[in-house]
């Protein structure tokens, strides 16, 4: 199931109907996700039945392509939309700082979720921040695959537009006390398991990679699965999904950094609803990761993958 793609002047229109003038419980869902990409619909469902639970409405939007100057585009429109309060991802700070900013200006509140860090979330004015920092997971991960033996990698970065990306590949060379140069693959496209191929029959010496996202993840395995029959290569990743978990436990990856998007969608609307019902807000921001998910602690998150998990 796909995120559906936006249509700005579609949804521009939609948001001026009367029908949805009242803001009292709306709220609307905005990330930087790709179409297609399957590991957000978990974030999505998750919004989905937090606002089930609540009684509360969200509509969800995201640039069909992950562009930023749509998301920002779309973070515009949104602030004339009414809604009580607007969740966002914020993979670049720089560049719609200015949106985020609007959207309060115009009355309402948000909550900064996924990317961007707790600082970028406080110094726009955002309720809270719910999400892990990136460069302190990668760097734990790197640590991890250091004390597995692993003493050279490749980081497939297959968003190199998203300064978060950038983070985990550095936090990860960090964590195995090597310099990120030279080791870094850029992917304009997540799916191109042929340029990882490529890149590791090129790099002889190369014995892990790590993956920045559950579809590059696939990409990988793949290319990890064409290797010679001599050359076993360690894999590691952030995210999850039903191809992720079942590489876990079929020992082709070692394991995934969970950052339980479920609670990114889920924490927020319930946030949300309490607050502007009550007036109640925790006192800390959420870390929602980072967990490590291992064969052996596969357990229940093997039968929730790619829906909640």
């Amino acid at each position: 199931m796909q995120v559906k793609p936006l249509k700005i002047a579609a949804m521009t229109l939609a948001l001026m109907t009367p029908a949805l003038s009242a803001q009292a419980e709306r709220y609307a869902f905005i990330t930087h996700a790709v179409d297609g990409d399957e590991w957000w619909q978990t974030m999505r469902n998750a919004a989905d039945l937090a606002a089930q639970q609540m009684g509360v409405e969200v509509q969800h939007f995201n640039p069909t392509n992950g562009s930023l100057d749509e998301m920002a585009a779309i973070l515009n429109a949104v602030a004339d939309g009414g809604f009580a309060g607007v969740v966002t991802t914020l993979p670049d700070a720089q560049k719609l700082s200015e949106s985020v900013v609007g959207i309060q200006e115009n009355g309402s509140d948000v909550i900064v979720v996924n990317s961007g860090t707790v600082a970028q979330a406080d110094a726009l004015g955002a309720v809270m921040y719910v999400g892990q920092p990136d460069y302190d997971a990668a760097f734990a991960a790197g640590q991890r695959a250091r004390a597995d033996g692993v003493d050279s990698f490749l980081c497939v970065n297959d968003r190199p537009e998203v300064p978060a990306a950038r983070e985990r590949c550095l936090g990860f060379a960090d964590g195995l006390g090597l310099d990120l140069a030279g080791r870094e693959l850029r992917l304009s496209d997540a799916s191109d398991a042929a340029s990882i191929a490529q890149r590791l029959a090129d790099d002889g010496e190369a014995e892990a990679v790590f993956t920045l996202g559950a579809t590059a993840a696939q990409s990988a395995l793949q290319a990890l699965a064409n290797m010679p029959a001599d050359r076993t290569i360690y894999h590691a990743t952030f995210d999850l999904d039903e191809v992720v978990v079942q590489a876990i436990q079929d020992g082709r990856t070692a394991f995934a950094i969970d950052q339980q998007q479920f609670l990114q969608g889920y924490m927020p609307i319930v946030v949300f609803a309490n607050l502007h019902r009550y007036g109640v807000l925790p006192a800390n921001d959420i870390d929602s990761g980072p967990g490590f998910v291992t064969r052996e602690t596969l357990g229940l998150i093997a039968s929730h993958a790619g829906t909640l998990r």
